[in-house]
């Protein structure tokens, strides 16, 4: 009896991330080019499986990883049909969001924050 509790909660599904966020960025900064002013807002959801989020961008939405860096910022790493993302959301709300696109390839880098909503 004693066996088959345990294994019931070894199996039992682990909740998703409660996850949900609005990041506003005021900056873009590609590769060689100049930063300049920018508008872009990204939604923060929870993901599909344990620790994951979806990046929802205006043009794809992304699935990816949760971390916690040692400092307390949260990271998320994700995989999307124009490439590889990364967000990072230090402990103060400021937001890094990285999109390293596969076509060119180019790196586009944007600076903001991220609020609970």
């Amino acid at each position: 009896m004693r066996l088959a509790l345990l294994v019931l909660v070894l199996t039992a599904p682990v909740p998703a991330l409660a996850l949900q966020a609005t990041c506003r960025f005021e900056t873009r900064c590609a590769q060689t080019a100049p930063c300049v002013p920018d508008d872009l807002v990204l939604q923060l959801a929870s993901g599909p499986m344990e620790m994951s989020a979806l990046l929802i961008a205006p043009d794809e939405t992304a699935i990816g990883e949760v971390g916690l860096a040692g400092n307390g910022a949260v990271q998320i790493a994700a995989r999307g049909p124009s490439g590889v993302q990364l967000l990072t959301i230090a402990p103060d709300a400021v937001a890094l969001y990285t999109r390293h696109l596969a076509e060119g390839p180019i790196a586009v880098t944007r600076l903001g924050r991220c609020e609970d909503t």
